[in-house]
């Protein structure tokens, strides 16, 4: 009966209700223990991208495992709101309720109303929130971010530390087309423009993954020691270590308009950090992993209809190989990427996702190189 019924709820909640209601409780859902038929689910309901779901369906590490959960419920969200209600009608199904008490209590919130309850609450809490800030700033008592001399008039509780699900992500993938006083400006919450009082990332810039990380000393951004390019070796860093994004910013600046047909022409040795800058900004833009590794591993189709296939670890390795010779031979590998993309993918979800990736790198290479 209770199925029938939230059947029913589902069709006279408005979808903005729905979608609120989901995104209030990603965090609990994504901490399941188990979740492999959770996302068997979502798989078998074409809510979750093949290889998205292959990703996280590995992943041994709990943490990661849930990490990679919250990812594919933040990618749900971002489908809309007739997304997110196909998503509640999958997980309320009785086989799934069984195995996880989670989405059993979120069940009923939906059967007796009280997710409006608490959906109300937080609405209302928010809105208090912004009429004291309002009454605050009307008496001259506007808060300032942190400075070198100044402390905060509040201390910040718990509840606002980034949590497991709750990690303050890497910068957006805006590159140098930003990287003047406006990079700085957008990805810096500190008074002093000293750059050892800014607000370090926790997650990787690339892959937006904890670990073990190295920081920027000019920038918030910080990296996996592979993630970088050029790899970093911790015994060569030193105390003072610039990232490649810090280090073309600067020789932008000293760069001259330039043809097309000059970079393309141009030895790739005289430009080995631009086509690292650029191949940064490509795996940024992948996030998630779809032009990344061999496509060939997980999907024959390639082999039958691409005659060449191409992948950034690809073109990582062969530049780290010295194996292109000028920059116009490191650009058509990255472009055979996108063509390979459109030709099996030209009207789904994945060839939009190379098409995006394509606009972010000719965008980038037209910047770094100044093409006039």
């Amino acid at each position: 009966m209770n199925s029938d019924r939230i059947l029913v709820l589902l069709d006279m909640i408005p979808q903005e209700e729905l979608v609120k209601f989901f995104r209030s409780n990603k965090t609990q859902i994504s901490c399941m223990d188990e979740p492999h038929t959770f996302l068997n689910q979502l798989r078998d309901n074409g809510l979750v991208l093949e290889d998205l779901y292959q990703k996280v369906i590995k992943m041994r590490n709990k943490e990661r495992r849930q990490s990679g959960v919250y990812q594919i419920l933040e990618w749900l969200e971002k489908q809309g709101g007739q997304c997110v209600k196909n998503f509640w009608r999958s997980v309320f199904q009785d086989h799934i309720l069984k195995k996880y008490s989670a989405l059993r209590s979120l069940q009923t919130s939906f059967l007796d109303g009280s997710f409006r309850v608490i959906e109300n609450l937080s609405d209302a809490e928010k809105l208090t929130g912004s009429a004291e800030k309002e009454t605050e700033q009307k008496k001259g008592g506007t808060k300032r971010k942190k400075c070198n001399d100044e402390t905060e008039e509040e201390d910040t509780g718990p509840s606002s530390m980034p949590g497991p699900s709750q990690k303050r992500p890497a910068m957006e993938p805006t590159f140098l087309e930003s990287t003047g006083s406006q990079l700085q400006e957008s990805r810096s919450t500190q008074c002093s423009k000293d750059p050892l009082d800014q607000i370090k990332d926790d997650a990787c810039f690339i892959c937006n993954e904890e670990g073990n990380l190295v920081h920027c000393t000019q920038c918030p951004r910080a990296f996996h020691y592979r993630c970088h390019l050029p790899i970093l070796q911790e015994e060569t860093l030193g105390d003072s270590w610039l990232c490649t994004f810090c280090v073309l910013k600067t020789d932008q600046q000293l760069q001259i308009q330039t043809r097309r047909e000059d970079i393309l022409n141009s030895p790739v040795s005289g430009k080995i950090r631009h086509c690292e800058y650029l191949l940064l900004c490509m795996y940024k833009g992948d996030e998630l992993h779809v032009f990344t590794g061999n496509p060939t591993i997980t999907d024959t189709e390639w082999s039958s209809v691409i005659s060449e296939p191409m992948w950034l670890d690809k073109v990582k390795t062969k530049l780290q190989d010295n194996k292109y010779r000028t920059v116009g031979e490191f650009v058509r590998d990255i472009n055979l990427i996108f063509k390979n993309c459109q030709t099996l993918n030209s009207d789904n979800e994945f060839g939009k996702m190379g098409a995006k990736l394509n606009k972010i790198f000719e965008r980038e290479f037209q910047t770094i190189f100044k093409i006039q």
